[in-house]
């Protein structure tokens, strides 16, 4: 995915005013469309409070917060920019209120958009799905433990998650060699590992 292709706005994962899937190999650009998506929600109308960016590792998570502070300070910084978000945008609110029949806000300008993006970066909600998730069951406590309290579930620690990982290829090697293991440990590696070739595949 090229950041100087121009897909249609109908399946232009930056238009605001659309729903997106994006599905696409690593390096191909997701985090550019992601972090330039999250521009234009909120130039649409959206909080950036508001805007939930999630991803699988703390670095990617801290790449995509600065891939969007970086984008919103370019704005600032290059009338260039600016002129070409505002001609954007301008572009998708149009191309929707001519199909829409609700009464849309204009969009905010570049300007605007990337003054509101930076003075709230640090209500920018950009984590790990395992944080959100940590999150969502510690708020929400009694729904997520079957009415158990207080709650059995927790993040491991970087050290209980060590010592899961070595028991864990300790089990593997057991497997592997023909040693005796029970049926239920036996059918929990068999499953990760049918779970980790068809995702590679």
């Amino acid at each position: 995915m090229k950041e100087s292709s121009r897909k249609p706005d109908s399946e232009n994962p930056q238009n605001p005013y659309i729903s997106c899937i994006v599905q696409a190999s690593a390096g191909s650009g997701k985090t550019y469309q992601l972090s330039r998506r999250c521009l234009y929600l909120v130039a649409a109308g959206a909080e950036p409070s508001e805007v939930l960016t999630i991803t699988f590792t703390k670095k990617a998570a801290q790449e995509m917060r600065q891939r969007i502070i970086r984008e919103a300070s370019d704005i600032l910084k290059n009338p260039a920019r600016a002129q070409e978000f505002d001609q954007e945008i301008k572009v998708f609110y149009e191309n929707h209120m001519s199909s829409a029949s609700d009464t849309t806000s204009p969009p905010k300008t570049a300007i605007d958009t990337a003054h509101e993006i930076l003075s709230q970066t640090q209500s920018l909600k950009v984590s790990t799905i395992d944080s959100l998730f940590n999150e969502w069951v510690s708020r929400f406590t009694y729904e997520a433990s079957d009415g158990q309290f207080p709650s059995p579930y927790s993040l491991c620690s970087q050290e209980e998650e060590a010592a899961l990982e070595n028991a864990s290829w300790s089990l593997l090697f057991k497997i592997l060699n023909g040693s005796a293991v029970d049926d239920e440990a036996y059918n929990n590696i068999r499953n990760i590992l049918k779970l980790t070739f068809e995702i590679i595949e």
